[in-house]
């Protein structure tokens, strides 16, 4: 029994530590307009995923429609970069610039087919 109950307290503590960690950043979606908002983790591997993933069944849902005004670093965010791909554009924010309004001011884009990738430098 205490041999079983060895192997048992092994296994799990050999599972734990093959758990493999993912750094996140939080960013936050704003649309000025409507009020609402919604912070959303962002791996920090480098890879571009899909905004309206991220965004399905938060605020910012509207029949999957995504509209916003701005994006900035939310938390976690020393040494982080994250460039949204929008409408052929690359919009970045970093620990010294965490904040970035979409032209023209107060109109509001649709992120539906944006992507974002955030990474450590």
């Amino acid at each position: 029994m205490q041999s079983v109950i060895a192997l048992t307290v092994a296994f799990l503590a050999a599972a734990v530590s093959a758990t493999p960690y993912t750094a996140t950043t939080t960013v936050q979606f704003t649309n000025d307009q409507s009020g609402r908002s919604a912070n959303v983790p962002v791996a920090l591997d480098g890879a571009k995923k899909s905004v309206a993933t991220l965004l399905d069944n938060t605020p910012l849902d509207n029949n999957y429609s995504f509209l916003a005004t701005s994006f900035f670093l939310q938390s976690n965010f020393q040494g982080v970069e994250c460039d949204l791909y929008i409408d052929n554009y690359v919009v970045t924010i970093t620990e010294q610039h965490t904040f970035a309004g979409f032209a023209p001011v107060s109109a509001p884009k649709d992120l539906v087919h944006a992507e974002i990738a955030c990474f450590k430098y």
